[in-house]
């Protein structure tokens, strides 16, 4: 499976302290009727993303 997010989100946190830093965020943006109908066939995908993330 090819995993493409739609976003990665970086925090801006200058004055947050190393252990109060938020992580970057792999971000999928999808209509609710498309997760609906397809969630079953976009598994595979979604685990490779969390594999690749980690």
């Amino acid at each position: 499976q090819i995993y493409t997010p739609d976003y990665l989100v970086f925090y801006h946190q200058q004055h947050l302290p190393y252990f109060g830093a938020m992580q970057p965020l792999l971000v999928e943006v999808k209509p609710r009727e498309q997760w609906v109908e397809n969630w079953r066939d976009w598994s595979g995908k979604w685990k490779e993303a969390r594999r690749l993330a980690r």
